[in-house]
């Protein structure tokens, strides 16, 4: 393959991805879920870095402020918080009951197998058919690592800058991956509350919505 500045490729299928960058997500780590009001543990097809299933994939952020960006989108301090979105929002704790081995998409030689900071950032496409977002870069790569053995991925959430913040981690579709981890689930008033954001009656132009709801 030749060198280009097009951005983000999906991932050579002609490379080995065995020796891919690793991170470790270690037992007793606890993370964090944004989520509706379905189980905090559940994998889905959809998302970033969905996989198609029986397969699935479930997302975190290292902190609360991280992943209500990640379901609602830009924050910035101006922004006010409605209550039909406070109310269809709930943010977990979750204490990873094993070890997880996941790809590091932010170590720097990842770049030698075409990764990019855009791959992380990659903009949702809306189907218009079923109305849902959909990303076509993230899902490809995350099968090609999930076939390498990976179990999960480590990255630089879209709408947090900073240092690695989430996880995608890998299982079966559902919530059916054992052991279930310790979770404890806060409301979404507690939760926009621990990052000082105001909940307003009314919808004004600095509401949210979600950008990856469940």
């Amino acid at each position: 393959m030749m060198p280009s500045r097009t951005g983000q490729q999906p991932p050579d299928p002609s490379l080995d991805y065995a020796d891919f960058p690793a991170a470790s997500l270690s037992a007793g780590t606890e993370v964090v879920r944004a989520h509706g009001l379905k189980s905090p543990w559940w994998f889905s097809s959809g998302g970033r870095f969905g996989l198609p299933k029986p397969a699935g994939t479930s997302y975190f952020g290292d902190d609360v402020a991280v992943c209500l960006r990640e379901r609602l989108g830009v924050i910035t301090k101006a922004a006010v918080i409605s209550p039909s979105v406070v109310a269809n929002t709930r943010v977990s704790f979750l204490t990873m009951p094993r070890a997880w081995r996941c790809a590091n998409l932010t170590d720097s030689s990842t770049a030698e197998y075409g990764v990019t900071n855009a791959l992380a950032a990659e903009p949702p496409l809306l189907d218009e058919e079923s109305g849902k977002e959909t990303y076509q870069l993230g899902p490809s790569w995350a099968a090609i690592l999930y076939a390498a053995g990976f179990q999960g991925i480590r990255y630089l959430a879209r709408f947090t800058p900073g240092p690695p913040n989430a996880w995608a981690l890998f299982g079966k579709f559902g919530a059916k991956e054992q052991p279930p981890p310790s979770i404890h689930t806060i409301s979404g008033a507690e939760a926009f509350a621990m990052i000082g954001k105001p909940v307003t009656a009314r919808r004004s132009s600095a509401h949210l919505d979600f950008v990856n709801p469940e």
